[in-house]
C-alpha cells in the first residue's frame, strides 16, 4: 500500500529520491492487530523539489482487512487517531470460527524496528484444540531500506494437549522461505517435510518421542510454578530453528524477585519472560547480538483456563 501510494503521488517512479523511513510500530485496535509505516522522500517536478509523506496503517484479522493511508505532510496524530476509529467502530461479518481465546502481542527491537503478534485458540468440528498464531514484523536495514518478516503457526491437538498436526510458514520480504508441515507417516513415524529457500525437503522423526503442543505447553507451564520444580522440559517442532528434529524447550523457574518468572532455552535461543496464571506469556526479553525483543502483551480476550 505504502509503495502504490508514493508511486501514485510521484506520477513516474523515477522522480522519487531521498527516501528515508520516518516511523514503524505496531499494536492492538478494536481487538485488531495492526502496523504502521511512514516514509518521507522526495519528487522532482520540473524544475521543483517537493516533499512526499506517506503514512499507512493496517489491521486484519481473520477474514477482514482495513487499511488507511495519508500522503500530505503532517497531521500524524490526526491519522493515527482516525485509523483506530475506523478499526474500532467498523462491523463486518467474518465467517471464521470465533475462539474461545485470542491475544495481541507488541514486539519492539531496541527501537528500531516494530512487529505485532496475533494468537487465537478454536475448538474444531471434531473437538480439538486449533491454534493460529500470525507474526509480521517490520525491520529497517538502514534509513532507506525496509525488511519485513511474516510467519504463520498452525497446529492441532487433542483437548488434552497431544500433538497431532501442525503447519508452519516463513515470508521475508515477500518471497516464501519456509513452509513445513509435521505429521504421522502410516507407520506412526513424524515427518516434517516441505519446502525451505526453495527446496523440497523431507525428514523422517521418531515416532515414539511426542513434541508438546502450544495448548500442552501451558499446562507445563502452570505445573512448574504450582509445585517446588525449579525446572521442567518438553520436546517442540520448530522448523525454522531445526526442521529435522525436535528441540527440546526447557523452563528454569527465576521467580525470587519477580512472580513468575523463568528463562526459556530452545536450542541456540533464550528468553526471559514472565507468565500469567493459565501459563501464559505476558511479556519477554530476547537477546540476540546487540539487538533486545522485547514481547509485550496489549490486548487479550476470553480465556485459557478451561
Amino acid at each position: 500500500i505504502a509503495e502504490a501510494n508514493i508511486e501514485a503521488v510521484a506520477g513516474d517512479p523515477a522522480t522519487v529520491g531521498n527516501r528515508r523511513i520516518y516511523h514503524t510500530s505496531a499494536g492492538a485496535a478494536g481487538g485488531m492487530p495492526y502496523l504502521a509505516l511512514e516514509w518521507l522522500y522526495t519528487v522532482q517536478r520540473d524544475d521543483q523539489m517537493l516533499i512526499g509523506f506517506t503514512k499507512v496503517r493496517a489491521a486484519t484479522k481473520g477474514e477482514t482487512t482495513l487499511v488507511c493511508n495519508h500522503n500530505a505532510i503532517g497531521y500524524r496524530e490526526t491519522f493515527a487517531n482516525a485509523f483506530t476509529e475506523f478499526v474500532t467502530t467498523t462491523q463486518v461479518a467474518d465467517a471464521t470460527a470465533a475462539p474461545f481465546y485470542e491475544e495481541i502481542a507488541e514486539l519492539d527491537m531496541n527501537g528500531l524496528g516494530s512487529g505485532v503478534i496475533h494468537t487465537s485458540y478454536t475448538i474444531d468440528e471434531d473437538g480439538d484444540i486449533a491454534l493460529y498464531s500470525a507474526e509480521s514484523v517490520l525491520v529497517p536495514v538502514d534509513a532507506a531500506t525496509l525488511t519485513t518478516n511474516d510467519s504463520y503457526t498452525i497446529s492441532y491437538s487433542t483437548p488434552e494437549g497431544k500433538l497431532f498436526n501442525a503447519h508452519s510458514i516463513g515470508v521475508e520480504n515477500d518471497e516464501l522461505a519456509v513452509s513445513m508441515s509435521l505429521q504421522r507417516n502410516d507407520a506412526g513415524d513424524w515427518v516434517s517435510s516441505g519446502t525451505m529457500q526453495g527446496k523440497e525437503l523431507s525428514f523422517e522423526i521418531d515416532g515414539t518421542l511426542q513434541p508438546a503442543s502450544e495448548w500442552e505447553q501451558l499446562a507445563i507451564t502452570r505445573n512448574l510454578f504450582a509445585g517446588d520444580d525449579t525446572t521442567a522440559s518438553a520436546l517442540i517442532w520448530t522448523p525454522a530453528v531445526d526442521p529435522t528434529q525436535f528441540l527440546e524447550a526447557t523452563m528454569t523457574r527465576d521467580d525470587a524477585d519477580i512472580e513468575r518468572q523463568a528463562t526459556v532455552t530452545v536450542g541456540p535461543l533464550s528468553y526471559s519472560g514472565r507468565f500469567d496464571k493459565s501459563g501464559n506469556l505476558v511479556d519477554a526479553d530476547m537477546i540476540i547480538g546487540p539487538v533486545t525483543i522485547n514481547v509485550e502483551r496489549a490486548w487479550s480476550q476470553g480465556s485459557l483456563l478451561r
